[in-house]
């Protein structure tokens, strides 16, 4: 998980529209995450989840994924999905663009790693840009989009992708003279500089990083490491280096000094004022870089990166079996800790075992804590129970003063279903079905829906409005399904619509 800066002065059958969350938002069906919780005691620190909110079976990479107005954003199959946080439907879909490894967003921009580098509107998905570099690796602050290509680094604009400076070469100061970085990758980008290392590295020869000026690509800082570079992130002042092997330096770049390193790392971040660095077994140190980058606590392995929610350290726990003797030790967790002590405040457990934790990666906003487990994105949140499910009554209703309405005497509720799709597809194309249901009545409703293709059954429950209606959109992919006739049906509460797809041979 390369930490990219913004700053700012899967699975075949998906769903789109309201009924992704018939076929993933459904409750906790096998008690996960029951009785895991240990006690938070003075409240200050964020909730622990009691409930899965919704599942979304799409495809997704939790570690190019980034959340902004109420909206989750993910790379997948060389595209961009957009998400509704609220309850995992899908917004839109790009399809295959060519996008690679990195998402950032800015405003109502969306920038994507690949070839090329894009920006994406991220209200509708549409494409505003495509640059003439490409390159997997990006970062976006000071109204540019930074990158590197062919051992140049480029700073792009960021309202139409033109390029507004680029670097093929930086003249570094070393302790006998100068020496020329021709061989450049691009890093990182702070609020005072965009950081470019030479990555060549050759017996005898030191390895050496720059900081640029972000407006005009000149040369601020240089430094003459003493080992080779092969990545760097930069934040809250400071510089941090992975070398050619599993180890890293963290710079203090007022003093140009090294004041931190770790040994067996195998991934770093930083977030806001903390530096976390992740070693090969999951064992997670936090460096405070509020206090001359002081160290403040070690995890023991089994973690991920975190998530960093306000003082709340957020990971993800999959342990070794082998390690744990006792049975109630060996679980996939997601685990908080506090960001000062390192102290654990709450745990939630998950029935089965699939993670490894250094291999999985965890999003957080202020009310929801994102997980992949079994191709699915997993949105955890703590169930509202201000109201306990009781609605005050209406003091002014008068249906409370009329004598004559009796129970029973409502409008009837009739559920109309409807459901339109193709006839045929070919193999390696897609069969999109849309499902609309209409509520005749006044009275809301909550209906049980049920998607079968296959031997594939998704089902959940539904909530339309009195005299309402909703409609959504499955697709289903025709690679994964057998040539030839393939029933399908959809079922809503008591009514049922059959049929079948033809899907052509390859």
């Amino acid at each position: 998980m390369n930490r990219r800066t913004v700053l700012s002065a899967g699975a075949t059958l998906s769903t789109t529209g309201v009924l992704a969350s018939v076929g993933s938002v459904l409750a906790d069906e096998h008690g996960e995450g029951d009785e895991d919780s240990v006690e938070d005691g003075d409240g200050s620190h964020r909730e622990r989840p009691t409930e899965i909110a919704w599942r979304y079976d799409g495809a997704h990479d939790l570690g190019s994924t980034v959340i902004a107005d109420d909206r989750i954003y993910t790379l997948a199959q060389g595209g961009v999905t957009a998400l509704d946080a609220e309850d995992g439907s899908s917004e839109w879909k790009t399809g295959d663009i060519g996008a690679e490894r990195t998402l950032s967003i800015d405003g109502d921009a969306l920038y994507v790693g690949g070839d090329p580098i894009q920006a994406i509107d991220a209200e509708t998905g549409e494409v505003r840009w495509e640059s003439e570099i490409d390159s997997p690796e990006l970062a976006v602050g000071h109204g540019m989009v930074y990158t590197a290509s062919e051992h140049a680094v480029y700073a792009l604009d960021a309202e139409d992708g033109s390029i507004r400076w680029e670097r093929e070469r930086v003249e570094v100061e070393t302790d006998d003279g100068t020496e020329t970085a021709e061989e450049l990758q691009f890093g990182d980008v702070s609020d005072d500089a965009v950081y470019v290392f030479d990555s060549s590295y050759a017996p005898g020869r030191a390895g050496m990083f720059a900081g640029l000026d972000p407006e005009t690509g000149e040369t601020v800082v240089t430094v003459d490491h003493d080992e080779s570079v092969t990545q760097l992130i930069a934040g809250s002042g400071y510089v941090a280096l992975f070398p050619g092997y599993d180890a890293t330096s963290l710079y203090d770049m007022d003093t140009r000094e090294v004041v931190a390193s770790t040994s067996r790392t195998l991934d770093h971040t930083i977030v806001d004022e903390t530096y976390f660095a992740l070693g090969r077994d999951g064992t997670l140190s936090a460096f405070d870089l509020s206090e001359s980058a002081e160290h403040v606590w070690t995890l023991d392995q089994y973690h991920s990166l975190p998530a960093l929610e306000d003082e709340t350290v957020l990971t993800v726990y999959g342990p070794d079996s082998a390690d744990m003797p006792n049975d109630e030790d060996d679980e996939d967790r997601v685990i908080a800790y506090d960001l000062e002590t390192g102290e654990e405040r709450w745990r939630y457990a998950f029935d089965e075992r699939e993670w490894v934790g250094t291999e999985e990666s965890i999003v957080a906003d202020e009310n929801t804590v994102y997980v992949s487990r079994e191709g699915e994105l997993l949105a955890l949140r703590t169930e509202d129970e201000s109201d306990d499910g009781k609605e005050d009554p209406d003091e002014d209703d008068p249906a409370d003063d009329d004598p004559e309405e009796e129970p029973g005497d409502e409008e009837p509720t009739s559920i109309d279903l409807s459901v339109t799709g193709p006839d045929s597809i070919a193999h390696e194309e897609s069969a999109d079905f849309t499902v609309t249901l209409c509520n005749d009545g006044a009275e809301s409703v909550e209906l049980d829906v049920t998607l079968e293709v296959e031997d594939r059954t998704r089902s959940g429950t539904v909530e339309i409005a009195g005299e309402d209606c909703i409609s959504s959109t499955f697709t289903v992919a025709g690679s994964d399904l057998p040539t030839g006739d393939v029933e399908w049906a959809i079922v809503a509460g008591e009514q049922r619509v059959d049929g079948m797809l033809t899907v052509e041979g390859c």
